[in-house]
Formats: C-alpha cells, sequence, structure tokens
C-alpha cells in the first residue's frame, strides 16, 4: 500500500540550506530535518548549470533517429534509452534517460555521448568537474577525517538539477511522501545507502521517487557519486571503535551485483547488508 503524501508550507518544498554555511559546520549538527538538502550558493557558476539545462533539452527534443545514435545496447547501462529492466513483470518508468560516465576520465566511452546539440559534451564536461569539486567540499564535512571519508569517492561521478519548473520529486519521511518543489539555481544532495553503510547508519539514505504529471513533462539531470571497483564497502574502522557495526562490509562489485539483481523497492537493500 502506497505511503500517503504530505504536503509542506512554503510552496510544498523542504528547507534551504546554504552550501557555503553548511561547509563552516561539521554535517552531524545540522537539524535532522534537512534529510534531503536543496544547497543553494553552492559554488558551481549558474552560467555551468544553465548551459547544461539548455543542452539537455536541446538533446530530449531531437528526433528520435537522432536520439538513438547513442542508444544503449544489450547488458549496458549506458546510452540512450530506458531505466534499467530486470524482469518481463517489472513496472517499467515512464522516461527516456541518457546515462554516461563522465568521472573518471579512462571510462568514458565516447559512442554514448551525444554529438548534438554541438556543444553538449563540451558543457557536459565543464558541468561535471565542477559538481565534483561540491561532491569533495560536502564529503570534507561528512566527516572529519577528510582523507578517509573522501577516498570512498575519489575519482568518479556518474546532486540532481531540475531541468523546468515541473514538480515530481517526492521524498519519503515518517512514511509519507513529501513533494519536493523546484527551486530555480539549487541543487539537490541525496544521501545514498552507500553512505549510510560506511557512515554505520550516523546518515540515513533518503528514498526518493519521481511521480508523472499528467499536463507538462519534468525534465532534471541527476550525478552519481561512487567508489572505485576495488574499494570495500562497509563502516569506516574508526567507527565501530565506537560502536558496533550496523552493516556487513563487501567489495563495490558485490553491492552493485546485489543492487541490480532485483528491482528497487524502497530501502529493503539496506535490509539485506545488517548484521
Amino acid at each position: 500500500m502506497d505511503t500517503k503524501v504530505e504536503s509542506r508550507g512554503m510552496g510544498g518544498s523542504l528547507p534551504v540550506e546554504n552550501v557555503q554555511a553548511l561547509a563552516s559546520k561539521n554535517l552531524k549538527h545540522i537539524p535532522s530535518r534537512y534529510i534531503r538538502p536543496e544547497l543553494v550558493n553552492h559554488g558551481v557558476p549558474d552560467e555551468v548549470i544553465e548551459k547544461m539545462k539548455i543542452d539537455t533539452q536541446e538533446f530530449f527534443k531531437l528526433p528520435l533517429e537522432e536520439k538513438t545514435k547513442c542508444a544503449q545496447i544489450p547488458n549496458e547501462i549506458e546510452g540512450y534509452g530506458q531505466t534499467l529492466v530486470m524482469s518481463k513483470d517489472q513496472k517499467l518508468d515512464w522516461n527516456d534517460v541518457l546515462f554516461v560516465f563522465p568521472l573518471p576520465v579512462p571510462l568514458r566511452n565516447m559512442r554514448f555521448w551525444p554529438n548534438n546539440p554541438p556543444s553538449f559534451r563540451a558543457t557536459l564536461e565543464k558541468y561535471s568537474m565542477e559538481l565534483h569539486e561540491l561532491v569533495k567540499l560536502i564529503a570534507k564535512n561528512l566527516e572529519t577525517d577528510l582523507e578517509k571519508f573522501s577516498n570512498f569517492f575519489k575519482d568518479s561521478l556518474n546532486a540532481t538539477v531540475q531541468v523546468n519548473e515541473v514538480e515530481g520529486l517526492q521524498i519519503k519521511k515518517n512514511e509519507k511522501w513529501v513533494p519536493v518543489k523546484p527551486i530555480p539555481g539549487a541543487l539537490i544532495v541525496n544521501i545514498g545507502d552507500m553512505i549510510e553503510i560506511i557512515s554505520n547508519g550516523e546518515y540515513k539514505s533518503v528514498e526518493p521517487k519521481a511521480v508523472v504529471n499528467q499536463e507538462k513533462e519534468r525534465l532534471s539531470i541527476a550525478a552519481f557519486h561512487i567508489p572505485k571497483n576495488s574499494t570495500r564497502i562497509g563502516p569506516l574502522p574508526d567507527l565501530v571503535k565506537r560502536n558496533k557495526a550496523l552493516y556487513k562490509t563487501m567489495l563495490l562489485e558485490e553491492f552493485l551485483t546485489l543492487r541490480l539483481s532485483r528491482k528497487i523497492n524502497g530501502k529493503h537493500l539496506l535490509d539485506q547488508v545488517k548484521l
């Protein structure tokens, strides 16, 4: 049974935080209401975000024949197409997706990078590097020992920018779905399951979903920051010295296999890796 959607004041949006203010204090001391911060004054130039929005919109406006020049191929997640399909019984997302690996550079497969619009590749390059710097700033304040924490997310980039003003993103809080109203110039930062695991539950991952707007299309840009394949995903050693480990430790490959071997169902993945 679906949980209820909770209406919020202030236009239905969650609290907005200034990333420069966050940087002045350890994120552990932010009130729990910042379960999924929208960051303003985040340091990513407005013109970089706007150019990424424009080029993304232009790509999705192209004829299907043009977009499929960078289409997904069997057993690959990169390229233009649908979100990951696990079974014939799966309820598919009602959307089109372009998925690429901007960082690290050696992982790039330019076959999946659009040539149209002509500026798309350069725009994505610039946007990715700016987000990478922002992630390092956020990681710095997630743990007092920057080196230990940030090593989990040193190189790869795979925050969300909403391209238009159409609502559709919701997050679950207290068993209710809370609508998130787009804020111009803001970046949405979702804490993922890996962060909850390596922080030994100190930072809780969020459960988001997107709902279809019956009148207008919704377009957003999402970036995922993940560790190297050789990384072991588990509570940081310093944390389990103070409290017992709440989660198993496993290679990233094992974690991703577990994630991709079944359809996403709330936060059940975390339940499976708990000790």
